[in-house]
């Protein structure tokens, strides 16, 4: 049987769509042997299973210790500008909600200020954003009540020369800015129990302004200060590790920011804000064992995290501000996040009570659980918010389970969670877009990305000129379309469009010239001239790795000059009729009507110059290829597609002039209904 072009074409594409799927698919998912085979590859197992080795003399019962519980609150952003709720109840929340709790560390996971102008566009460090936090922090006393841990984020690094300088305000008004310059880390005690807390400043230094500031990065310097941490909490009973980027956004020297974190129960982080709420439980099970939590920002959505260790096992919530009371099952802890050679099943099968924190402003009247779709059944605290009931855990010793925990204050608040427990191997999977936002590496994929439509953009023109060569030299025979074809009149006009030097060398060389070329050349920060290309960005004698500008590059081509292509092809089709076919004219208001997409394009192009004039001040606004000199290449393009003449039609009719055009006048065919 033989295939066209167009199936043959459609098979390529399917084909290597598919290898593209299997290997993220690859990447992404998590299965128990890959722990198995990390450990072989990096020195045996992990040996930090449980500060208590052996479960038949340890027995989760209901003892109020070992019980340690902490707080995360992320992306607070405060502004001057927006928002004054968002100020105030982070003051109420370092009042009430911190008195109500007493956690014994907060960890506060960066872009604690919001750092950006009026307008949303321009950024830099506003002195009285960090004053406001300041002074919440010294007015509610928080410090003196908790472990206030505070780390950095791309929006605190806006604009940023230097750790060193004056604009650094992190350093002068936070609280663990003013003790250390970059990442950190901290052991505290809890009777017999130690918890290593290790924060990551992975913040770009210097610190452009946005938006080529979202990518974090671990230099070789600091990657060795983690080393260090990381040995130093080996003889901690679990580590915690947070920051503000998530770890497919962080660029680290090998083998990886992943690997560095293969003894941890978990890594806390914000940043990207359930990605405007379409995925609001961002978590994943990384490949060498660590569980990696994306908070929900406290800007919009108001959230915070409760963490706890009860005998070892690692549980949290995520709950909204002002919910009332806030329950955290510890025992049995979720289904989902169940850690091999972290977590010792055995203790949860031979526990002898189920095990709840709750938190309340007003005393409790009423706590309760149950289990399945058995009968609820009263707990009774022990101390502090703890509470517990007895159980027999060898009725649910098979399979997946459910529990549900109610409480009910005096002030008549009350609150209901469930979660799923196994107390065998029963596993459960982490959704699909959370395991894509967290396990894979953000710069390699918009880099992927780029450069594909990049080839996209330029080799079907490239093929179409080399076929114009071939026709021309009788290599090949003249192309034959099928008018049924859907495909066949975009193909005559890119063909057309192909043949006309002027308008075919700007539009292929405009996206190589981005691969290579710088996109602008303006203030990356106050004072200091910088110049950003696709990969990278030189700035006060440092050049800064070149990630999230291929996303930039991405919509630049996806969003404008791929769909430019194609408009203009129609453009000088129209043309091409209008000069080759005598008598035959388009009407004004088809005239009107076929450039309007030009039009349309061209004035977003424009919108986002501003944008970038307003980012990056008026030198950026004129040294722009990327944004301003579009623009411009666009409308001489454009114009010179509305002005050409049959001369610059030569080679387009010596391949569809007696083809097309006479067979169109044959034929009868009419372009416009009015004669000019």
């Amino acid at each position: 049987m033989r295939l066209s072009k167009f199936t043959c074409l459609l098979l390529i594409l399917i084909i290597g769509l598919s290898v593209f799927l299997a290997k993220v698919s690859n990447l992404i998912r998590v299965s128990y042997d890959d722990f198995e085979a990390f450990d072989e590859a990096h020195g045996g197992p992990n040996q930090k299973v449980t500060p208590h080795p052996d479960p038949s003399t340890f027995v989760i019962g209901d003892s109020a210790e070992p019980l340690l519980w902490f707080l995360q609150i992320s992306d607070i952003h405060i502004s001057v500008f927006h928002d004054p709720d968002r100020i105030n109840e982070f003051r109420q929340f370092c009042n009430v909600t911190v008195d109500v709790i007493k956690p014994s560390v907060v960890v506060a996971s960066g872009d604690l200020a919001d750092a950006k102008q009026i307008d949303n566009m321009g950024s830099r460090q506003f002195r009285e954003e960090w004053i406001y936090y300041s002074e919440i922090l010294r007015e509610t006393k928080v410090g003196d009540r908790t472990l206030w841990l505070d780390i950095r984020g791309n929006h605190d690094s806006f604009n940023v020369p230097s750790i060193h300088q004056h604009t650094s305000f992190y350093h002068q008004y936070s609280i663990q800015g003013k003790q250390h310059r970059r990442s950190y880390m901290y052991t505290i005690a809890d009777g017999t129990e130690k918890y290593s807390f290790i924060g990551v400043d992975a913040t770009l230094n210097p610190g452009p302004r946005r938006p080529l500031n979202f990518i974090g990065r671990i230099t070789p310097e600091e990657y060795e200060d983690l080393e260090k941490f990381e040995a130093e909490s080996r003889d901690s009973n679990a580590t915690i590790w947070f920051g503000h980027y998530p770890t497919s956004c962080i660029i680290s020297p090998n083998p990886g920011f992943r690997t560095l974190m293969k003894n941890a129960v978990a890594y806390l982080c914000g940043h990207l804000h359930t990605l405007g709420g379409t995925v609001p439980n961002m978590y994943t099970r990384q490949h060498n064992g660590f569980l990696e939590l994306e908070l929900g920002d406290w800007k919009e959505n108001r959230l915070y995290r409760l963490a706890a260790f009860d005998h070892g096992l690692f549980s949290f919530v995520d709950v909204p501000y002002g919910t009332w009371p806030v329950i955290l099952i510890t025992n049995p802890k979720h289904a989902l996040f169940n850690l091999p050679r972290k977590d010792n099943l055995n203790f949860m099968s031979n526990s002898t009570h189920i095990r709840l924190l709750v938190f309340s402003p007003s005393p409790l009247e009423t706590v309760r659980i149950k289990l399945d779709n058995d009968d609820w059944v009263e707990c009774h605290g022990i101390e502090g918010p703890l509470y517990v009931a007895g159980w027999n855990s060898q009725k649910y010793a098979l399979g997946v389970h459910q529990i549900y925990a109610y409480a009910r204050n005096r002030d008549g608040q009350a609150a209901e969670i469930n979660q799923p427990f196994a107390l065998d191997d029963s596993r459960l999977h982490f959704r699909l877009l959370p395991r894509v936002a967290l396990m894979t590496d953000a710069t390699t994929v918009f880099y992927s990305v780029f450069m594909t439509l990049v080839v996209l953009s330029v080799s079907p023109l490239l093929s179409i000129r080399i076929l114009q060569m071939l026709v021309k030299k009788k290599w090949v025979a003249g192309p034959e379309l099928r008018k049924s074809h859907k495909c066949s009149g975009l193909f005559r006009k890119l063909w057309i469009l192909c043949t006309i030097n002027k308008l075919f060398y700007p539009l292929v060389l405009y996206p190589i010239y981005l691969t290579i070329g710088p996109w602008f050349v303006g203030e990356v920060i106050d004072g200091q001239l910088g110049a950003a290309f696709a990969w990278g960005t030189f700035v006060d004698g440092t050049l800064l790795p070149g990630a999230f500008s291929y996303f930039y590059g991405v919509i630049q081509l996806f969003w404008f000059h791929m769909p430019f292509i194609v408009v203009l092809s129609h453009c000088v089709d129209l043309r091409f009729k209008m000069v080759c076919l005598e008598g035959r004219f388009c009407s004004y208001s088809s005239q009107v009507w076929n450039n309007l997409p030009c039009a349309i394009l061209l004035f977003f192009q424009a919108i986002f110059a501003y944008f970038f004039y307003l980012a990056y001040g008026t030198m950026a606004l004129f040294l722009g290829p990327l944004r301003t000199w579009s623009v411009i290449m666009g409308a001489y393009l454009w114009y010179t597609s509305a002005t050409l003449s049959q001369q610059d039609f030569t080679e387009s009719k010596k391949t569809w002039g007696h083809r097309e055009c006479y067979n169109a006048v044959n034929n009868g065919g009419v372009i416009g209904s009015h004669e000019m």
